[in-house]
């Protein structure tokens, strides 16, 4: 429904914002649709809009359960190649994307999550 909207913008000749980019980012949060959410933010490479950390977290948050885990990683690190500094909101999304096969990159996600000081750290630093 929410993109239908952003089609019916275009349509009508007129150009969506930020703000309209992350209100259908979160619709599809809601909903698990992180193929819908991956689609959109590659939309943000319109002249005038850039996909800010808000944008990346949500749409993160729609791979929770979405059984697409190694995309959300990818969206992870393009998030961190566009100097985007992943907070602890980042760390929580990609962390509830991944499936319990998957613990040692979750391990590694928290580790990440401790140095940036995101997280209270939970073992001495490796040696």
């Amino acid at each position: 429904e929410a993109a239908a909207q952003l089609s019916a913008l275009a349509e009508a000749q007129l150009q969506a914002d930020a703000v309209c980019f992350n209100a259908v980012l979160t619709a599809c949060s809601k909903s698990n649709r992180w193929a819908e959410a991956l689609q959109l933010l590659s939309q943000f490479q319109q002249p005038g809009l850039r996909a800010s950390l808000t944008s990346y977290n949500t749409a993160l948050a729609a791979f929770a359960g979405g059984g697409a885990w190694e995309k959300a990683v990818e969206l992870l690190h393009e998030m961190q190649s566009l100097a985007l500094r992943p907070d602890n909101v980042t760390h929580r999304s990609a962390l509830a994307a991944l499936p319990g096969e998957a613990f040692l990159a979750a391990l590694r996600f928290h580790r990440e999550a401790e140095d940036a000081g995101l997280v209270p750290r939970t073992s001495a630093p490796a040696q």
